[in-house]
Parts: structure tokens; C-alpha cells; sequence
């Protein structure tokens, strides 16, 4: 599987202590992560460049079960010219093209851009997550400082 891996220092550090907190804590937290997520995937629809309209349909999000942890995908489910392709076609062009690419890849692509088809890069993913990024934190210390309140703590 193919995509945008975005990697939080710390998370599994955080990931255990919230493992070890009450379930209204962690439903908080929960909330607070889908919260920004949800936020994220709509700063990236309005962010993403649209010929068609399928890469801005493909934009989700989904959260584990859990614990508070989620990500934001983006290429899979409905590309039909890209994501189910299974690249045994022949093309009488010599031209390289997207049509036969694996699922999320033509996402990347867009993202970062591909000098070999000269497709300069046009980022809307990562902007977006870095766009939420200190309303996530707030969020989340809001949640956590909610807790330690309601556990009588400072």
C-alpha cells in the first residue's frame, strides 16, 4: 500500500499513557483526534487542485477503534482510471501516463510532483495537516487537562 506516512514523535508514548487513562478521558481524546482529522480532510478538499473532481472525492479519514489514533487517506476507493487498473494494459503510446499506477500513487504525485512527467509539485496534504496541527495540540492537552480536573488535579 502506497501514501503519505506522516510520523509524530512521541505518539506511542502517548498512545500507552492514554491506554492507561479512564474511557471518558480516552473518549475525549477520541474526539479531539477526529475533531482534527476532520478538520484536516476539509482544509485538504479545499486545498487540493481539481481537474476532475475524483482526487477531492477520494479524500477520508478513519480512526481505530481503540485508542485515540487516526489518519487521513487520500487516492484510494473511487479513482477509476487510476486506482483499479491492474497495469496489464497495453498502451500503443510510448508516453508515460497515470492510468495504470497503484492505488495512492497518483495522490503523491500530485503532492510531490514527478520530474520524469514533469509534474511539478502541488501540495495540498501536507499543508493541511500542518494547518491543524496546533488546534490538534491544544485539543488534546484540553482533553488531557479536562482529566486531570475531573480526577481533582491541578
Amino acid at each position: 500500500m502506497s501514501g503519505l506516512l506522516v510520523t509524530v514523535e512521541g505518539a506511542s508514548h502517548l498512545v500507552r499513557a492514554l491506554q492507561l487513562l479512564n474511557t471518558e478521558t480516552s473518549a475525549r481524546c477520541r474526539a479531539a483526534v477526529s475533531e482534527s482529522l476532520d478538520e484536516a480532510a476539509s482544509e485538504a478538499r479545499s486545498r487540493v487542485p481539481v481537474d476532475t473532481g475524483e482526487l477531492k472525492a477520494t479524500i477520508r479519514t478513519e480512526m481505530m477503534t481503540s485508542y485515540p489514533k487516526g489518519w487521513l487517506e487520500v487516492g484510494y476507493g473511487t479513482l477509476r482510471r487510476r486506482s483499479r487498473s491492474t497495469g496489464k494494459r497495453k498502451s500503443r503510446r510510448k508516453a508515460p501516463t497515470l492510468a495504470n499506477t497503484q492505488p495512492g500513487v497518483y495522490a503523491m504525485v500530485v503532492e510531490f510532483g514527478d520530474p520524469a512527467r514533469n509534474k511539478p509539485a502541488e501540495p495540498f496534504i501536507t499543508p493541511a495537516i500542518e494547518s491543524v496541527r496546533p488546534k490538534n495540540t491544544a485539543r488534546i492537552r484540553d482533553a488531557l487537562r479536562g482529566a486531570t480536573v475531573a480526577a481533582g488535579g491541578a
